[in-house]
């Protein structure tokens, strides 16, 4: 994607092992298309499931990719 001009990655002023990736002008133009691009694959994956069960599903997964996040920076995790 950086090749493409789609994103540009620079080293953290924070974390010096990390990088800063953030979309160009390129890539914030296409955000309309990915998000489409999204849409029909959650309809093709979701078929059969109400609406309620996918949203639950998605809830669940963002849920599980923010402690992905918490985890990788090392931060203390919160049982529940």
């Amino acid at each position: 994607m950086e090749n493409k001009g789609l994103v540009i990655r620079e080293k953290s002023i924070v974390d010096k092992r990390a990088y800063d990736v953030r979309l160009t002008e390129k890539g914030k133009a296409m955000q309309p298309v990915i998000i489409d691009k999204l849409k029909h694959w959650t309809e093709i994956l979701s078929i059969g499931m109400d609406k309620e069960m996918v949203e639950f599903i998605i809830d669940n997964l963002m849920l599980m990719a923010n402690n992905a996040k918490i985890m990788n920076r090392g931060e203390p995790h919160e049982e529940s």
